[in-house]
This record gives structure tokens, sequence and C-alpha cells, in this order.
């Protein structure tokens, strides 16, 4: 694979991570991925992408801007011809927080994830803020790390501006990537009952072996696999929200084996339940 990193940086608190990538041909992430602490941007210099989010495949190309809040499933695939260049910028709170125990109240994503289709002007706005974030980072001189600070705070200003030029809908004019959202969408509505890839398969008239393939290519997760994620992820917010006992919420979310729950949530989350709930408790 013909691949050149142009840039990579990394904060010492692993806060802020920055990279510049241009790749000349295919590539399709591996498997689709949370960030549980960490905002991405994502700007594409060239070439064309398909990006799914939580449960929605979009469509992005040359000038667009990716948006993804934190712990929102995503995966990018190739789109059309091979071959893109990008800038991706992933971010905490502690990063852009101006002073200790204070942060923009507005900021990051208050309008959601998805792709922002820019003017030429203001593709060229963002390119400025980022190349200028990107010699920052270089070259280190003093203040480098406010400077930064203050130019991403800039940027997510911009993003909360351009809110309404966010496409938050699946590509329509490709029809199996919007049967491929609409089948996400029922899995994250419906996570509680018992879904088969026969019934999925029957329901929205796809045959199963073309169903596994293409949501796998397309998602980045197995169909099962994305079924367990939206199962731990409701779970993981009824751990945190509530007091209810374990058992109680593995029912909740479609498990009457506790020991299969665990193993589930091990699997997905690489804690346990229990340890979820004091670990999540104690930061707060």
């Amino acid at each position: 694979m013909q691949e050149y990193r142009l840039f990579q940086y990394n904060n010492e608190g692993r806060t802020l991570h920055f990279s510049h990538l241009l790749r000349k041909s295919p590539y399709d992430q591996k498997k689709s991925h949370v960030h549980e602490k960490h905002y991405e941007i994502y700007f594409l210099l060239s070439g064309e992408r398909n990006y799914f989010i939580q449960d929605r495949v979009l469509a992005a190309q040359k000038g667009d801007l990716v948006i993804v809040n934190k712990n929102e499933l995503h995966h990018t695939a190739d789109r059309g011809e091979p071959g893109h260049e990008r800038l991706l910028i992933n971010f905490t709170d502690e990063f852009i927080r101006l002073q200790e125990g204070e942060g923009p109240a507005l900021l990051p994503f208050p309008n959601g994830s998805g792709v922002l289709k820019l003017s030429w002007d203001d593709q060229a706005v963002v390119k400025t803020l980022m190349f200028k974030m990107m010699e920052e980072l270089k070259t280190e001189p003093v203040g480098y790390s406010l400077f930064v600070r203050s130019l991403l705070t800039e940027l997510l200003l911009l993003i909360c501006r351009w809110g309404d030029r966010k496409e938050t809908d699946s590509d329509s004019r490709k029809p199996l990537h919007e049967k491929i959202s609409q089948i996400a969408r029922h899995i994250m509505k419906h996570y509680k009952e018992e879904l088969s890839i026969a019934a999925l398969s029957e329901q929205f008239f796809i045959s199963p072996y073309y169903l596994c393939r293409m949501f796998k290519k397309l998602t980045g997760v197995g169909i099962v696999e994305y079924i367990q994620i939206a199962r731990v992820k409701e779970a993981q917010r009824l751990l945190v929200e509530t007091d209810e006992k374990i058992i109680a919420i593995a029912e909740a979310v479609g498990y009457d084996n506790l020991g299969h729950f665990n193993r589930i949530f091990k699997k997905i989350a690489f804690i346990s339940p229990l340890q979820y709930r004091k670990k999540m408790r104690a930061n707060k």
C-alpha cells in the first residue's frame, strides 16, 4: 500500500493528535472504532470517501469537513477512485479547556456529527487554520500549544456557525448505502429484540450473504457485532445514570444470561460492567 505519513503529532497527555496523510492506493479501515474521550475533525484535501457514523453511510469529497463526536462509532472506506489526502485532528475536552474547570459552552459539535459541505472561501479558511496548527506543532516555538488551542477554538466556533450545512442523511445517490443505513438505524432502535440476519434480510429485501458482506464493508463491523455494540452502549448509559442492578440492566438491553452479557460487555468495552460503573463514578 502506498501510504505517506507526511506529519504526525501527539502531545504528552494524548489530549491532542494531528496528522497529515496521503494515500495513493485503495484503503478501507479494518474496523469501526469509538473514541471514548476524543472528538474528530477530518478535512479531505483530495479524493472521495465513504464515512460511516453511528448509523449512517455518508459521502465525503474534496473540501468536505467530517466531524465526529466522542463515543460515536465511525469508519471510513474508499468511494470511487482509490487514493486520498487528508488532515486529521483528535482532541479532548481537556485540551480545549481555556482555564482549569472551564470550557467553551457551545463546543465542540452541538449540532451533532456529520459531513460539512463548505464553500470555496470557507475551505480556504479551514486550510489556513489547520496548516497553521501543523506548522506550530512542527516547529514548537514559544507558546505553540496555546496558539494551537486558540486556532482550534476558532475552527470549532466556525463549525458551530456552519451547522446548517451539515449532511446527516445517508447518500441517497447510492441505494445500497441508504439501505445499509436503514438497517443500521433499525438495529439501533430495536436492539432489545431478537434480531437475526435471516429476519433482517427478509425485511429489507436483500440476500443474507450480500447483506453481511456489504454491511461489513460500509460500516466496518459485522451485523452481530453491531447489535452487540448497540446493546453495550445502552448498558453503559444505564450503568452510569441509574442504580439498577447489573442483572436488570442485562435484561433491559436484551440479554437473559448474565454471564453472556458480561462476556459481550467486556469484549466491546474491554472492562467488566461492574468495573465500568466504578470507573465512571470515580471519574465524576
